[in-house]
């Protein structure tokens, strides 16, 4: 059967059973038994979650637990993420193995496959990928390595190594009436509307690009903040709405097309979240955009690269050892995140820049906590400060902004400090 993931990209991080399993106090849906490491074992629970564990796979003997506890996580900082199914905890009284595990669980084979899913370890700290298999509404995964982190691993009540498992979905595409550029307002519940744009010669006008998998529904506290301002005073504001999973160059020239058809001889300045700021970048320096735009102000954006792109090439790996054609497909359909990993060719490209041709205003937040995969230095959960700030010739503020959050980057577009230095950039 072929597999279709077209806008759609789903990103796992934890192991997850069949969502229509409710939660029964009478089934018992956890197993922990002593296990002879030169034995080894299986375990298996009521839910059908089967753990094997080969003969010599455990450096000690010691009590093996897989199950759901009830107190795994339920949600993650990424509000457009959704976690598919019961997450499960698997409790191994190491921190290394010499074998690797096999673990496998029930899955919606209408939701879960080898290619539109991709699984990570989750230690309480960081997520660590792993690769998996699906057949007979089974999901299969071999664990290797459980000690990706040990210094991030949080502590828990048993000498061991705690990890849990499951399933995220990622959407690509925006709502047709968001896509490509529009005249955007907002009433004053904060619902935005979507007509043709107007400028003409004398307009002042302000448009908003939003990041990978967003929408531009993101801009709605800031449209909603500046309607109050009278300085700046912009006649009409902008939105472009975008699918994220073609190429930032493709997306790039859609918007310098319709620049070019409706901008009229308007003033535009351009405030983009994420990729927004790439694709906003390349319209200036690959489109001769500069004849439409008057500055740039950018939101964590990964001007180099962010060092969790790096998980299409994981996901790209399952899909090739299942089907060449997917492959192909898969690789088409995902060349915004490929541009997006800190050594593909347009970032290198985007990193020769040594002045900009126009204003460019650059800002960077921090996390409360790191929440994802390991990036260097301080970042906003997605991409590092360094990054965001990377643009030789770019004005930035003397610090980044330290947001409350777990994961700030997707919050950025609302949180209002960070639209006070927006509004400054603008005057």
């Amino acid at each position: 059967m072929k597999r279709i993931i077209l806008s759609l990209l789903i990103i796992l991080t934890i192991f997850a059973c069949e969502q229509d399993i409710s939660w029964n106090p009478l089934i018992e849906k956890q197993v922990e038994k002593l296990i002879i490491a030169a034995a080894g074992g299986m375990l298996l629970t009521a839910d059908s979650v089967k753990l094997i564990i080969p003969s010599y796979a455990l450096p000690s003997d010691g009590k093996v637990f897989v199950g759901r506890t009830g107190h795994e996580p339920s949600t993650v900082p990424n509000k457009d993420m959704q976690i598919i199914g019961y997450p499960i905890t698997l409790r191994i009284p190491s921190d290394s193995l010499l074998k690797p595990l096999q673990l496998s669980f029930p899955i919606s084979s209408n939701v879960v496959s080898a290619d539109n899913c991709f699984i990570f370890l989750y230690n309480g700290a960081t997520y660590f990928p792993v690769e998996f298999s699906t057949h007979g509404g089974m999901a299969t995964v071999n664990i290797d390595i459980i000690n990706w982190e040990l210094s991030a691993r949080k502590n828990t009540e048993y000498p061991l190594s705690e990890i849990i498992i499951m399933t995220l979905i990622v959407k690509q595409t925006p709502p047709l009436k968001e896509m490509g550029l529009n005249k955007v307002t907002i009433d004053p519940d904060g619902a935005m509307s979507y007509s043709v744009p107007s400028a003409g010669p004398t307009s002042k006008v302000l448009l908003l690009v939003h990041g990978w998998t967003g929408r531009t529904t993101v801009w709605d506290s800031l449209l909603t903040w500046i309607k109050t301002e009278t300085d700046p005073a912009y006649s009409e504001y902008w939105t472009f709405g975008y699918n994220s999973s073609w190429s930032i160059e493709d997306n790039a020239e859609i918007l310098a097309q319709t620049l070019h058809e409706y901008a009229g001889g308007a003033q535009i300045d351009i405030v983009a979240h994420s990729m927004g700021g790439l694709v906003s970048r390349s319209v200036i320096e690959q489109y001769e955009g500069a004849q439409y735009i008057h500055k740039l102000i950018t939101l964590g954006t990964p001007h180099q690269g962010s060092p969790l792109a790096v998980i299409r090439d994981y996901l790209g790996a399952l899909v090739a050892e299942e089907d060449l054609s997917d492959y192909n497909m898969y690789n088409y359909f995902t060349q915004g995140f490929r541009d997006l990993n800190t050594t593909s060719g347009y970032i290198n490209q985007m990193m020769e820049l040594t002045q900009p041709a126009l204003p460019y205003y650059v800002i960077a937040a921090t996390s409360r906590t790191d929440w994802n995969l390991k990036i260097e230095g301080p970042d906003d959960g997605i991409v590092g400060v360094a990054s965001a700030l990377g643009v030789p010739g770019a004005d930035k503020p003397g610090t980044p902004f330290n947001m409350p959050y777990d994961e700030a980057h997707r919050k950025m577009t609302r949180f209002k400090p960070i639209y006070l230095q927006v509004i400054e950039y603008l005057r």
